[in-house]
């Protein structure tokens, strides 16, 4: 064979056609690259994943809070100042209802409890507001104070960045 048969592609006899190593090197790298890539993909859409149902979940819980808590206040005749030993304050709301029993939410050991106060004694039942780092405050607000509001404060992150989440109810909503 002569030069010019090598030059367009004739095979030597004995020999075959095969990749050179610095071919299969490259074909070798650019696949590593591209499993990287799908393996960075693949957990960053799982960690969105994850985020979308934890933000889900706590929008969840604080629906059924808000929910409870304004059906409460809504069917609720006053918010007395207290009743017997207790006292309502910033961590303690007390309400009125109309048949005379009393409901109470209170704030206690980072945990939000709501107590029916019939007769004999409380029936408390736990409350779930989400992710630690959570604090809560009642306050008042309208010009004769008829205006509830729960206020959520939660923290995280080493920044602590805060997020502030309002409940709003109008007392004696039901009963007007």
């Amino acid at each position: 064979m002569t030069f010019r048969a090598l030059a367009r592609g004739a095979v030597l006899p004995g020999s075959r056609p095969a990749f050179s190593l610095l071919e299969m090197l490259v074909v070798m790298f650019a696949l590593g690259v591209v499993m990287m890539l799908g393996t960075a993909t693949l957990l960053g859409t799982i960690r969105m994943a994850e985020a979308t149902t934890t933000a889900f979940d706590q929008q969840t819980v604080w629906s059924v809070l808000a929910d409870e808590f304004r059906a409460d206040v809504a069917q609720a005749a006053d918010a007395p100042a207290s009743v017997g030993e207790l006292t309502a304050s910033g961590t303690c709301l007390i309400l009125r209802m109309a048949d005379g029993r009393h409901v109470m939410y209170r704030w206690n050991n980072d945990q939000l409890e709501r107590s029916e106060l019939a007769g004999s004694g409380a029936a408390p039942r736990r409350l779930p507001l989400g992710r630690a780092g959570t604090g809560l405050e009642f306050t008042r607000a309208g010009n004769d104070g008829r205006l509830l509001i729960i206020r959520l404060t939660q923290s995280w992150g080493a920044g602590k960045k805060k997020r502030q989440i309002e409940i709003a109810a109008a007392l004696g909503g039901d009963l007007r």
